[in-house]
């Protein structure tokens, strides 16, 4: 983690793709930030934390378990921010962005969407290519994360399907700030009858 700021209030994350930053301003006995995510410790519930962004007109909420998936739109702007907040513990949360590490870069991935203990975690979920993971939703809903953010061309070639940023979108600067590069393209292949996706590249 980056830094600590006692008995603040304002929890923010980046997004990774573009300038978008999430905002939650809370009662939190700590906030921990650490790059595009931000650690805290509140006597709120997650129900509770849902409730305060539902506040937001920019922002839309769903409760998947122990993980809330936060929908980020401007008024002004077309594309579509994704964040989440994440129950470590008790009382303890990460507001993030929803990603998976794949080949040492960082993508979005609707993590929420794959069954859970499916994916390795060292610091952040790990995809590995070339092995199945079943999702618990239609591999629709999965596509429809990428094509509703704006952000992404999709191109369809039977059962391989390739996702990848669009030409005029312009990755923030504060992105190459991290670790690892965001990746603007990638491929994974789907077996609808199953509800299975592999990440081929």
């Amino acid at each position: 983690m980056a830094g600590c700021d006692s008995r603040a209030d304002t929890i923010k994350a980046n997004s990774l793709i573009n300038d978008d930053v999430f905002s939650l301003d809370i009662e939190a006995d700590s906030i921990y930030l650490g790059g595009v995510s931000t650690y805290f410790i509140t006597d709120l519930a997650i129900e509770d934390l849902k409730d305060v962004i539902a506040k937001d007109k920019n922002a839309k909420a769903e409760l998947y378990g122990d993980m809330i998936l936060i929908t980020y739109k401007k008024a002004d702007s077309n594309i579509v921010s994704y964040f989440t907040i994440e129950q470590n513990g008790e009382n303890a949360f990460t507001l993030n962005v929803p990603n998976c590490i794949i080949n040492n870069e960082m993508i979005y991935a609707p993590t929420h969407f794959i069954k859970y203990g499916e994916l390795e975690k060292y610091n952040a979920k790990t995809i590995t290519t070339n092995k199945m993971y079943s999702l618990n939703v239609e591999v629709q809903k999965f596509l429809s994360f990428y094509k509703d953010s704006n952000m992404y061309d999709i191109v369809e070639n039977g059962d391989d399907i390739t996702i990848k940023l669009k030409s005029d979108i312009v990755v923030s600067e504060a992105e190459h700030q991290e670790i690892r590069h965001t990746k603007s393209e990638f491929t994974i292949r789907v077996d609808r009858e199953s509800n299975t996706i592999m990440y081929l590249s």
